[in-house]
């Protein structure tokens, strides 16, 4: 588990400072400069292109992490499976964009109501759609070998250094918004860039069609991968489908309000993305190898140090998201968000706490159950934000993903705790459990300060002492404390 840890804390730190610069985009420049309908319509363009992204890729990221396991792990198998990703990526954005560009009037009607400016990003999204593919399938690449920092840093702060860029360009005037919305287009074209320099420099790809000449073996990649599409889909669906269905009923407006509260509640889950993305490859080698007692490890040490470090980034916001709030320029109009990262920030808390449970079932035989309870989550989540959204409006949206997210955790812990016997949860969860709610609610009744600024300090300066003291003190976590040992220690060495 140290090389989930190493490779996830450095990533994490990349992360954290994209989440900074991207806190200064989304919180701060965004709302300075752009009305919160203007800042729906952004939003609304990138998820959708996320959206129809996952069509596009069909699978063939999974298909590439547990393949390269099971056929040797050489570079030649990675240059097969690589070219087996690229043809079929081709294959299913040629037939994915001729349908969009054939049922276009469909497309401008579902959102003719409440969204009509959406319809005219139609090519835009589909440019976007290829782009977002190719630079998925570039990072599943890089993650065979285990290395997800330089991929972090690029998608996380080269991404958001762009972005605030073009913001800036938009703010004074130097571009319109149809200008900036198409920007997107060519930030995504400079990451793809640099991971492909990245790439050839590190470990060159060639294409090598030998597996179009293996009937068999192309059979079974096709087979798993059409399984993943399928998987993916429903996860995507689940994760943009209440701000697509908001942009429908509700209106820019709302959604710009929404994805606010959305991309302050990204911050924690952090950790999850970082440590999911390269215990990936570690739980595909342990099912290869048989190995439970290593997958045991990984699957409970992921959920105990998640639980901590998740629970640590929603404490520290949640203490100060009044403050945050204030001082957004035009804050008073994103207020509404408040209930949504409450609700979205315990999500993604509570799919943390339930660790890699995709991630062992879609590496092991039964991969198959993964489409079968994404399938059922993708009808609950549409269900769901149908009926709760003209009712409780933006916090309908929140209350059905929390709902759908919830069977979703229990459907795969007791599907692994039945075929694997394994669990993630340790006496040592239940006590962190404990622990950082009391220090995250007495937290919140820290004295309030004048001055906005001061009292963010004040409270924060006292909510981390608190926290990070106890947790070392009850031992809660092994790993959690060796890194606090080794930072004072790095103290150490730089005052002497």
């Amino acid at each position: 588990m140290g090389i989930v840890i190493r490779q996830s804390f450095w990533s994490s730190v990349s992360a954290y400072i994209g989440v900074g610069i991207g806190y200064i985009n989304a919180v701060i420049l965004m709302p300075l400069f752009m009305e919160p309908g203007e800042i729906g319509l952004v939003r609304a363009v990138t998820s959708i292109a996320l959206l129809l992204t996952t069509f596009s890729s069909f699978g063939t990221g999974g298909t590439i992490i547990r393949y390269y396991s099971i056929l040797g792990s050489t570079q030649r198998i990675l240059n097969q499976l690589f070219t087996f990703a690229v043809v079929t990526i081709l294959i299913a954005y040629t037939t994915l964009a001729f349908s969009l560009l054939l049922f276009e009037d469909s497309f401008f009607d579902f959102f003719e109501e409440k969204s009509p400016q959406l319809g005219q990003y139609l090519v835009l999204i589909t440019m976007l759609v290829l782009q977002m593919a190719i630079f998925n399938l570039l990072e599943f690449v890089v993650r065979t070998q285990k290395e997800i920092i330089i991929p972090s840093i690029i998608r996380d702060l080269c991404y958001k250094v762009l972005h605030m860029i073009v913001i800036l360009f938009f703010g004074m005037g130097l571009i319109e918004l149809n200008e900036y919305i198409h920007s997107i287009s060519i930030i995504y074209l400079i990451l793809l860039v640099l991971l492909g320099v990245y790439i050839r420099h590190k470990r060159p790809l060639k294409l090598d069609f030998t597996f179009f000449t293996d009937i068999n073996l192309l059979s079974n990649l096709y087979r798993y991968s059409s399984v993943g599409i399928l998987t993916g889909l429903g996860y995507i669906l689940m994760l943009q489908i209440d701000q697509v269905m908001i942009s429908k009923y509700l209106g820019l407006n709302a959604n710009g309000i929404y994805t606010t509260a959305i991309f302050i509640s990204v911050a924690v889950e952090i950790p999850n993305r970082f440590i999911s993305q390269i215990s990936s490859t570690l739980i595909s080698d342990a099912i290869a190898e048989d190995n439970m007692q290593s997958l045991k490890d990984i699957y409970q040490n992921a959920s105990i140090n998640q639980l901590i470090l998740g629970s640590f980034i929603y404490g520290l916001i949640l203490i100060n998201l009044e403050n945050i709030y204030l001082l957004m320029p035009n804050g008073q109009s994103f207020l509404g968000g408040w209930w949504i990262f409450m609700i979205i920030g315990l999500v993604k808390l509570m799919d943390m706490v339930f660790s890699t449970n995709s991630e062992i079932i879609a590496y092991s035989r039964h991969y198959k159950f993964n489409l079968y309870i994404m399938l059922l989550l993708s009808i609950l989540s549409i269900i769901l934000n149908y009926m709760l959204i003209p009712i409780y409006g933006i916090v309908g949206a929140a209350l059905s993903t929390m709902i759908s997210y919830l069977f979703f955790n229990l459907s795969k812990y007791l599907f692994i705790r039945v075929r694997f016997n394994l669990i993630p949860f340790t006496l040592n969860t239940i006590k962190g459990s404990i622990v950082i709610l009391i220090v995250v609610c007495l937290a919140l009744h820290i004295p309030k300060l004048e001055n906005i600024y001061a009292d963010s300090i004040f409270r924060s300066l006292i909510y981390c002492g608190v926290f990070i003291v106890v947790i070392y003190i009850l031992d809660i976590s092994s790993l959690f404390n060796k890194m606090i040992i080794d930072m004072i220690n790095a103290l150490k060495l730089k005052s002497d």
